[in-house]
């Protein structure tokens, strides 16, 4: 077998798709890869989180995130044009930050995320250049930007969140969105992932090279998976007590959450099986990927109460015995009697006609891609199409892809 080298003697195409040649006959690496989707997700976060952003309880992180929201003040329907105007702290600790509105006689200076925002509504130079700039040519380049803005389009309304000062803290600027930014805050997700567990929901322990081996490793800033800033929060918990017996492997469930209550990013939920995880935090083998997300419409809070908070209740209470019995129907549940009859389930799924006719194709390959070898059967046309997924090249085509193909696995088989 070819050694394995991901890049080498590959012509990628426009987007990161390989030709249905290159799929079949890569060359594989030469240990298993049998299963699912190997995630990065979570060892990004691991790797790039600074100590003050990283949580060893989840106690811990909804007290901060709560804090964070009882000092902050929401101003709904702002008016930008003489209301808004940029000025400039001239002296003391906080001189040459910009800020545009204030607490009495304190500034709430901007922070790097709201002078973007802000600089995006107004229409104003190139954010880079703005902070490179000496506070009076930021200050004037803004407020000729609002004049202009106000010129072409009228009376434009914003939502701020600001913070005012407390203790050494100067007031902040938090946020500047449209008026109908409709705002989960990080410290309702917290409280709402603390209120369905019941101690199953832990940070990942160690792994020893068999799975998830140890429910007791104590949790550090270093091996954490709960993090928070001023941006946002974002939380990775397992179920490593109650292992599921798929095929022949162990498997786990896991959720990762995600939030930015200052409109960095949408909610985010996305469950998943697993085989591991390493202590880098590397997700090994994550099958059965389920995704719900949503923008911070102005129905968001309440889609956040209706839809997912009693998601991620019933995956916190779904029976193990039935996620192994749901694994093993999927096996018997079957589309149709030939590869021909796959293709067109496929095709009405939304997969296209290229990935429609390789699935099955793969499928069929057995326990190199993890399938039992019938291209009809749901189960083993997720494994193909998990296998497909494998050979994008770019990360973020390929989450999106095994979700997906997960999707197959919820909607037939009803795993969650």
């Amino acid at each position: 077998m070819a050694d394995y080298d991901r890049g080498a003697n590959l012509n990628v195409p426009p987007g990161g798709r390989l030709t249905a040649a290159q799929i079949l006959d890569y060359a594989k690496p030469p240990t298993s890869r049998a299963g699912g989707q190997n995630l990065g997700l979570a060892s990004y976060q691991w790797a790039t989180r600074p100590p003050d952003e990283r949580f060893v309880t989840m106690e811990a992180l909804l007290a901060a995130t709560e804090a964070r929201r009882d000092r902050s003040d929401e101003f709904p329907n702002v008016s930008i044009a003489g209301n808004l105007d940029v000025k400039y702290v001239e002296e003391g600790p906080l001189a040459g930050n910009l800020y545009a509105v204030s607490y009495g006689e304190a500034p709430a200076i901007f922070t790097n995320w709201s002078m973007s925002q802000f600089n995006s509504v107004v229409g104003g130079p190139d954010t880079r250049w703005l902070r490179d700039m000496p506070p009076p040519v930021a200050k004037f380049a803004l407020n000729a930007s609002i004049k202009y803005r106000q010129r072409i389009d009228g009376d434009t309304r914003v939502k701020l969140l600001a913070a005012p000062p407390a203790g050494d803290e100067p007031a902040v600027l938090r946020a500047v969105t449209g008026p109908d930014y409709g705002r989960i805050w990080d410290a309702d997700i917290a409280r709402t992932i603390m209120l369905i567990n019941d101690g199953r929901w832990v940070v990942p322990g160690k792994v020893a090279g068999r799975g998830m081996a140890d429910g007791y490793t104590e949790v550090t800033k270093q091996s954490t998976t709960l993090y928070a800033s001023d941006r946002d929060m974002w939380a990775f918990l397992v179920d490593e007590q109650h292992p599921l017996q798929i095929g022949d492997a162990d498997y786990f469930r896991g959720f990762i959450v995600s939030n930015s209550e200052v409109g960095d990013a949408k909610f985010k939920l996305l469950s998943f099986y697993f085989n591991r995880v390493c202590q880098n935090r590397c997700i090994w083998d994550a099958i059965g990927m389920a995704e719900l997300s949503f923008r911070h419409s102005s129905k968001a809070p309440q889609r956040f109460l209706e839809e997912a908070a009693p998601v991620l209740a019933a995956y916190s209470n779904a029976s193990v015995r039935g996620v192994e019995a749901a694994f093993a129907k999927a096996k018997t549940v079957t589309v149709g009697q030939t590869i021909k009859d796959a293709e067109d389930f496929l095709r009405e799924q939304g997969f296209g006609q290229f990935d429609s006719k390789l699935i099955p194709v793969l499928a069929e390959r057995a326990t190199d891609v993890g399938s039992t070898g019938d291209p009809t059967s749901i189960y083993d046309l997720v494994m193909g199409a998990t296998a497909l997924a494998r050979e994008l090249v770019y990360a973020d085509a390929r989450v999106d892809y095994e979700r997906r193909a997960g999707g197959l696995l919820n909607k037939y088989v009803r795993l969650n």
